[in-house]
C-alpha cells in the first residue's frame, strides 16, 4: 500500500504534467525522481498516457471536423440538387402553361367575340285581337326594351325577376336564351353556358331556339377553353340540320384539327 509520502509525489506528479508546479517543486520532484526509480517510471508511463489522450482527443476533433465538412458538403449538394430540381419544375410548369395558354387562345379565337342582340327571343305573336298576351310574355319585351336603351344591368335583374315566376318551357327558354347572349357579351362565359344549357336541355320552343341554346352553348365553352365539350354542343347542332348547320361542321373539322396538333404537342 502506499503510503502519505508516496501519495503527495503522485499528485505532484499529476500537478508536473499540468503544468501546475513552481521551478522549486519542480527540482524537488526531480531530486527524488533520483532517489526513486520506480516513481520515476511512473513518472514516464503517465506522460505516456496523457500524450496518448491528447492524441486521441485531437483525432477525434479532426475527424468530427471531417464529419462536419462532409456533411456540410452533403448539405450544399442537396441544396444544389433540389434547387435545380426546381428550377426544372418551374421550367416545365412555365412551359405547360404557355402551351395551355396558347391552346385556350387558339379556341377563343374559333368563337364569337359577341352576339348580336337581334338573336334575342321576344314574346310569342299572338294574331288574334282577342289574345292577351300573357304577363311573362309582357315582362319579357320589357327586358327587350331595356336591352335596347343599353340598361343591360336593368334587363338581365327583368330576365332574372321571371325566371321566378312559373314559366312554360318555350317561355324559360326564350328568356334564358335572352340571358344567355347578355351574360356572353358582359364576358361572364360560365353564367352564359349555364343558360345556354338550359335552353338546350329544356328542348321546348321553335326549334330555332333549341339551336341557338345549343350553338351558343359550344362558343361559350370555347371560350372556356373546353375543346371537347364544344365539339359535343356543335355536333348536335349539326345533326339539327338547321340555321347554323354548316358553320358547326365548319367549326368541328377545325376542332378536330386542333385535337390531333394538341397531341402531337404533347
Amino acid at each position: 500500500m502506499e503510503n502519505k509520502t508516496d501519495k503527495k509525489w503522485y499528485e505532484q506528479i499529476e500537478r508536473y504534467i499540468n503544468g501546475a508546479l513552481t521551478e522549486q517543486e519542480i527540482d524537488d520532484l526531480w531530486t527524488e525522481f533520483l532517489k526513486n526509480r520506480e516513481l520515476h517510471d511512473y513518472f514516464i508511463t503517465e506522460l505516456h498516457f496523457q500524450n496518448l489522450r491528447k492524441k486521441g482527443e485531437h483525432r477525434s476533433r479532426e475527424n468530427r471536423k471531417d464529419g462536419d465538412k462532409a456533411t456540410e458538403r452533403s448539405a450544399i449538394y442537396h441544396i444544389w440538387i433540389y434547387a435545380m430540381a426546381t428550377v426544372i419544375l418551374v421550367v416545365a410548369a412555365l412551359q405547360l402553361f404557355q402551351i395551355s395558354s396558347r391552346q385556350e387562345e387558339e379556341l377563343v379565337l374559333l368563337s364569337l367575340p359577341e352576339i348580336d342582340h337581334s338573336e334575342m327571343a321576344g314574346a310569342a305573336i299572338y294574331r288574334s285581337a282577342e289574345h292577351t298576351p300573357p304577363p311573362a310574355e309582357i315582362v319579357l319585351n320589357q327586358g327587350l326594351v331595356y336591352v335596347y336603351e343599353n340598361d343591360l344591368s336593368l334587363a338581365i335583374e327583368t330576365f332574372q325577376e321571371l325566371l321566378q315566376r312559373e314559366l312554360t318551357g318555350d317561355q324559360e327558354s326564350r328568356t334564358r336564351l335572352n340571358l344567355g347572349i347578355l351574360f356572353y357579351n358582359e364576358g361572364e362565359y360560365q353564367k352564359s353556358l349555364e343558360n345556354f344549357h338550359q335552353v338546350a336541355g329544356i328542348g321546348e320552343g321553335e326549334a330555332g331556339v333549341i339551336e341557338k341554346g345549343w350553338w351558343y352553348s359550344g362558343h361559350s365553352q370555347l371560350q372556356l377553353g373546353s375543346a371537347e365539350d364544344a365539339t359535343e354542343a356543335f355536333g348536335q347542332v349539326a345533326r339539327l340540320n338547321g340555321r347554323f348547320q354548316g358553320e358547326a361542321q365548319g367549326l368541328l373539322e377545325r376542332l378536330q384539327a386542333h385535337t390531333r396538333e394538341t397531341k402531337v404537342g404533347e
